[in-house]
């Protein structure tokens, strides 16, 4: 059966809840069989409150013929409600009512924590995107642990980011904080400190471009 991605489209006024999980659900797009999970909630009608656990954000995602909406207010009788632990990052907590099934809950967390296939797209992605604002290094050398390395331009002030192929899939389509991955030691850098909070920036730029 051949699927057609949905289209994503945000509020008018998003806020950083909203715009994450945006860039999350464009990104599961790309994976058909995601996208087939998708089809069957707009079938349905699904509407899903998201709420970030710990914090007083929340989203409501409305699944409807060929588009996935979100929106900052949280609505007061949706299909399904579930907690996410933004930090974790995006693992369902709890959800609610235990009615709508286990499949359904799965298939919200599959939507939302999308896979990365291929890191090497990933850090080609980022680089398009965020190679051009003000203080980024001129030339990026990812390293992965099972020896693959990528070097994205050709300016003379480089920035090197070493980790598995995982982490950096991750923190290159916008799933994990560059900051967050380096302090906790899952990626390793070499660079300056400046350097380090450009790339941070960066990082958030793509984990927010809903």
């Amino acid at each position: 059966m051949t699927t057609t991605a949905l289209e994503v489209r945000l509020d008018d006024d998003p806020t950083p809840l909203v715009y994450a999980i945006g860039h999350r659900l464009r990104l599961s797009m790309r994976d058909p069989a995601i996208v087939a999970i998708a089809e069957t909630f707009a079938l349905r009608g699904l509407r899903v409150v998201v709420i970030a656990d710990g914090t007083p954000a929340t989203a409501t995602i409305s699944f409807a013929d060929g588009t996935i909406g979100v929106q900052h207010a949280q609505i007061s009788a949706p299909d399904l409600t579930v907690h996410v632990d933004v930090a974790s990052p995006y693992a369902v907590t709890s959800c609610a009512p235990e009615e709508v099934g286990d499949d359904v809950a799965f298939g919200v967390s599959r939507l939302l924590n999308p896979v990365v296939s291929d890191w090497t797209e990933a850090a080609r992605e980022f680089w398009e995107l965020t190679s051009r604002d003000v203080g980024m290094p001129g030339r990026l050398i990812a390293m992965c642990d099972d020896g693959q390395k990528v070097v994205l331009g050709d300016g003379p002030v480089e920035y090197e980011l070493h980790g598995s192929a995982t982490n950096l899939g991750r923190v290159f389509a916008g799933l994990d904080s560059l900051f967050e991955q380096v302090l906790g030691g899952a990626l390793y850098m070499r660079g300056t400190m400046p350097q380090l909070s450009v790339m941070a920036g960066a990082s958030w730029k793509v984990q927010f471009h809903g």
